[in-house]
């Protein structure tokens, strides 16, 4: 692959890319991997065998990524900065055979490419390339957890029933590989993708299901018979109508509203009948939230790690860190390919 092709010629219309060599980008990827390839040191031929079928796999997963994505991102790599990352991200996945390893590495490069500004998104996926290759399975698994539970809040829909499913779809693929323990934690801020030590006693960690209750009061709540419901909003029946007043299962003939808090105040936008829904429903529901009992034993029906994955991760040194820029790029790609996670990674990092 790489090494094969090493004395490949600059075509006619070639664009100067390095000082090394010039090559003819042309939406290719194979010619910018081969350039970028040759700053990789091998010393054996055994080693470099090793180097280019390893090689040979990462331009065929990157040219698999960008034609499944935007094909058009692949004028980036004619940047230097792109280039950086690209070379950082051969090494680490030649140096090792770890799947986890590759896939992150390839979906970081991806994105970098995608990002055409040197954004501090941009940045901060360059930090997550070189990284990366400091970092295992679990230590994958550990920040992919860490991301869901402490940086991602879901919008739109909302229920107890759909939070226990995202929280299956997305978790259960970690949950075989995470360490909850100090020294892995340790190990995490030690590579800076987390945003302090887990030692650090000034965060009051709550427990997994105080923290859904706190993030999703809209629907942790005991829920409101229709005439308590009235009297907050007096058209019952258009809520109804729009098919957002669901039972409760947490009260016998009780009803909550199915939709982030987000999501009311759209629908209020859409529907300015509905103005200032979102305020008298989520004061009220405030009131009367539920205990952190009910939310397990209720999530436990459609995910049944639930309660398990809150004794793991109560009083842990997990439950008291958050992670850095960089820790949530890597954390973001990972759960990606492990757990079909979607969301915009600027979402999470401004640029």
């Amino acid at each position: 692959m790489a090494n094969d092709r090493l004395n490949q010629k600059v075509g006619e219309h070639a664009v100067a890319l390095q000082a090394q060599r010039d090559i003819n980008v042309g939406a290719s990827i194979s010619e910018v991997m081969d350039v970028v390839a040759q700053s990789i040191q091998v010393y054996t031929e055994v080693a470099r065998a090793h180097v280019n079928d390893r090689l040979a796999e990462l331009e065929k997963k990157l040219t698999e990524k960008f034609s499944v994505g935007d094909p058009g991102a692949v004028k980036s790599l004619a940047d230097p900065d792109v280039q950086g990352a690209l070379y950082e991200a051969q090494k680490a996945y030649v140096r090792s055979d770890d799947s986890e390893l590759h896939n992150v590495l390839t979906d970081l490069v991806y994105r970098r490419a995608v990002q055409e500004r040197r954004d501090r998104i941009a940045l901060a996926i360059n930090d997550a390339i070189e990284k990366s290759s400091m970092l295992t399975r679990v230590d994958f698994a550990n920040l992919a957890l860490i991301f869901f539970l402490g940086h991602v809040r879901l919008r739109g829909k909302l229920a107890p029933s759909l939070v226990a499913a995202s929280l299956k779809q997305h978790l259960s693929p970690l949950l075989s590989d995470v360490d909850f323990s100090e020294d892995s934690m340790n190990y995490l801020y030690s590579r800076g993708v987390l945003l302090g030590p887990p030692s650090d006693t000034s965060y009051q960690a709550k427990s997994l299901a105080r923290r859904l209750v706190a993030c999703y009061p809209e629907i942790y709540n005991e829920g409101f018979q229709l005439d308590e419901i009235e009297s907050f909003h007096p058209d019952v029946g258009k809520l109804l109508e729009y098919g957002i007043l669901w039972r409760s299962p947490f009260s016998e003939g009780a009803h909550f509203i199915a939709l982030s808090d987000d999501a009311i105040d759209e629908l209020a936008e859409r529907d300015q009948s509905l103005s200032g829904l979102r305020e008298a429903y989520v004061a009220q529901a405030k009131k009367r939230l539920v205990r952190p009992e009910h939310v397990i034993s209720e999530t436990d029906k459609k995910f049944a790690g639930f309660s398990e994955l809150c004794a793991n991760f109560d009083g842990s040194p997990m439950s008291l860190v958050g992670l850095s820029s960089t820790g949530i790029a890597i954390a973001h790609s990972y759960l990606v390919k492990e757990a079909s996670f979607s969301g915009d990674l600027k979402t999470w990092i401004r640029a």
